[in-house]
């Protein structure tokens, strides 16, 4: 992350745990966001506590899934979060950067989430 922070310019940072759809299950979402940046919402972190081995999704995981890899977030779906956060990367193809002058990088990423695929 401090990679980002430095590329980015960023002064500071805030952090909240997010909403705990799943009460009990021992995990949280903790959301981290460097402030100060040249380009808002450049550099965010969304780190589980507490949770196993596993992609934190809306969805429940088999029983014999959550004994090898432990306990399964829910509180967040991360293929939306990764695809709210890349959709803000919209290249400007005249000057080589992305929205809010964020390099752009010569990947073509596509995120499929449920049917539906994004580029």
């Amino acid at each position: 992350m401090e990679h980002f922070r430095l590329l980015h310019g960023c002064t500071g940072q805030t952090a909240k745990l997010r909403d705990d759809r799943i009460t009990g299950d021992g995990s949280r979402v903790l959301e981290v966001v460097w402030t100060g940046c040249r380009t808002p919402n450049a550099v965010k972190l969304l780190r589980v506590e507490g949770g196993g081995h596993n992609w934190p999704s809306h969805e429940p995981l088999p029983a014999a899934w959550r004994e090898w890899a432990g306990v399964h977030n829910r509180d967040i779906e991360s293929a939306e979060e990764i695809w709210t956060f890349l959709r803000q990367l919209k290249p400007d193809r005249s000057s080589g950067t992305c929205t809010g002058h964020i390099p752009c990088y010569r990947h073509n990423i596509r995120i499929t989430l449920g049917n539906r695929e994004h580029r």
